[in-house]
């Protein structure tokens, strides 16, 4: 039986303030700004989804080499996501992390949209 476990760099990530950003939501526009950016990330995370790189696999063909690509795990979940990469291309994950970011920084969670709800 071959071995089934491979090495791989994981990055995993909170969005600290989530909880606290949702409630602090006072109209529409509140809302709509967190929900583009959840949509953002589930965009993002679909292009690392199997049913993706099978697609794209079948259209480039078995000469294009997406080996690197076809490796690259996301996932993204309430207030956390999760990448993972094959060790040999570890140092990828900087750019895959950086790609989303914007998604994140658009969530804008200052300090006064935190403060907003404190005791």
């Amino acid at each position: 039986m071959a071995d089934m476990y491979e090495q791989r760099v994981l990055a995993y990530g909170d969005i600290v303030g989530w909880t606290e950003a949702i409630e602090a939501c006072d109209n529409q526009a509140d809302y709509d700004r967190i929900n583009k950016a959840i949509d953002d990330i589930h965009k993002y995370a679909n292009n690392f989804a199997l049913h993706t790189k099978e697609t794209i696999s079948k259209a480039v063909g078995p000469n294009v080499p997406l080996h690197e690509y076809l490796g690259i795990e996301f996932a993204f979940f309430s207030d956390s996501f999760a990448v993972s990469i094959p060790a040999d291309n570890g140092y990828r994950i900087f750019d895959i992390l950086s790609n989303h970011m914007p998604s994140f920084t658009m969530l804008r969670f200052s300090k006064e949209t935190l403060n907003k709800h404190s005791i």
